[in-house]
């Protein structure tokens, strides 16, 4: 399964940050955008809370939401994919 963790940072500090949590073990990639949140990582959900902690320790993140993907679209329909156990550690 997969997350997606939408990170606002302090003003000027959105490249050295995509690096930083790019670097992350379980981070698949990190993209720069406009609007309220500064950067959107891609995560695996295995070890999430374990993941934003250390997002969320990195000097200039202000804050960090985090959306667990449950299903997506594709052309061909759409493919469920497993979902999260409510409370279960790690997710």
């Amino acid at each position: 399964m997969k997350a997606y963790i939408l990170i606002q940072t302090e003003p000027g500090s959105a490249r050295t940050l995509a690096h930083l949590v790019g670097g992350i073990a379980g981070v698949r990639r990190v993209e720069r955008v406009v609007g309220p949140y500064d950067l959107i990582a891609e995560a695996d959900a295995g070890q999430l809370r374990d993941l934003v902690l250390r997002i969320q320790e990195l000097g200039g993140v202000l804050r960090a939401l985090t959306s667990l993907v449950l299903a997506r679209t594709e052309p061909g329909g759409l493919v469920t994919l497993d979902e999260p156990k409510v409370g279960a550690t790690g997710t």
